[in-house]
């Protein structure tokens, strides 16, 4: 196979994946360069921040790389084997890589949560520099769980006339689905109360803020948030089908080749939706970003007074219209 044989609906999706990697690099190069001469950028947020990018750009590569090259004869990635412990981590690890993206929107949903309720000392006492750690390691050593289910198999990728196919015992495949759907059911189950209560809240909020534009941000950045999220609850809802057709008895062929061709879709989307949201929610990354690309000097945003110098980036800082008594000028 080859090139041609690529389905017209995966080229767009490969030019925004390849071009989302581009602005997450971009991103990462704007926090590190002014991290140490901008305040806003030294909020412990962005180390999470930093730490989240990890997974959905190695996700993105593998997918790109492997995943998509594998499936579609693109070029012979493996050569015939009948056991290879290489294929058997890169199963794992490809299923960890979006756990990890998933669950990382517990402590992001637990922040919009905690700023419509709690005052800014006792947030900065709940989101100290410990909790961010705790918060960051949790997410990143799901592979280890993930990685060991398939090495306990005979998993390997044999090459066919029809590309290289994924040979692997059933029971693995089953393990690694349940295993992934119930992170993305319980993350699911913890966030869509936090959002929601972060939603009312800011309805009520907006009532009385005397600044419109600050008002319009929170906005975006709340649209931001279940954009981010509404991706994610798409791709459970994909692989919660697809584990239902093969639990049949006999399988629901019809319903696994209807769902199954969208698992690039939802993966790449997941993947490729965080820094764009992180672009649109943060007027100092965009005006940073140009002034690195083109050498357009931006014209600085201060904080208000009694501003906690949190960044106020959806996905990474407090939204600062649900923190009292002040907001911070975003």
């Amino acid at each position: 196979m080859s090139w041609s044989s690529l389905p017209r609906s995966h080229f767009p999706l490969i030019i925004l994946a390849w071009t989302s990697i581009l602005v997450h690099f971009l991103i990462i190069i704007v926090i590190r360069k002014f991290r140490k001469r901008n305040q806003l950028y030294q909020n412990p947020y962005i180390t999470l921040a930093l730490a989240q990018s990890i997974p959905s750009i190695m996700l993105l590569l593998h997918v790109e790389l492997l995943v998509r090259p594998r499936e579609f004869g693109l070029f012979q990635l493996f050569r015939a084997s009948t056991n290879s412990k290489l294929a058997a981590i890169l199963l794992g690890l490809q299923t960890a890589q979006k756990s990890q993206l998933i669950i990382f929107q517990i402590p992001f949903a637990l922040n919009l949560a905690f700023t419509a309720f709690v005052a800014t000392l006792s947030y900065h006492k709940i989101w100290s520099l410990p909790t961010i750690a705790l918060a960051i390691t949790l997410p990143l050593s799901v592979p280890v769980a993930f990685v060991a289910i398939p090495v306990q198999y005979n998993v390997s990728f044999v090459a066919s006339g029809d590309g290289i196919n994924l040979q692997t015992p059933s029971e693995c495949m089953a393990i690694l689905s349940i295993a992934a759907q119930s992170c993305s059911v319980l993350t699911i189950i913890i966030c869509v109360p936090l959002y929601a209560v972060a939603a009312y809240h800011s309805r009520k909020t907006y009532a009385y803020a005397h600044n419109p534009h600050i008002v319009k941000q929170e906005r975006i950045h709340l649209i931001c948030a279940l954009v981010s999220f509404g991706v994610i609850i798409l791709d459970s809802i994909r692989a919660a089908l697809l584990i239902i057709s093969t639990f049949q008895h006999p399988i629901d062929f019809a319903l696994y080749e209807a769902v199954m061709p969208y698992w690039y879709h939802t993966t790449e989307l997941m993947c490729c939706v965080q820094p764009w949201v992180m672009l649109v929610g943060n007027v100092h990354i965009r005006r940073n970003l140009l002034y690195l690309l083109f050498n357009i000097n931006p014209t600085p945003v201060n904080p208000a007074p009694h501003s906690d110098k949190s960044i106020s980036l959806i996905l990474i800082a407090p939204t600062p219209l649900m923190r009292a008594p002040q907001p911070a000028y975003f």
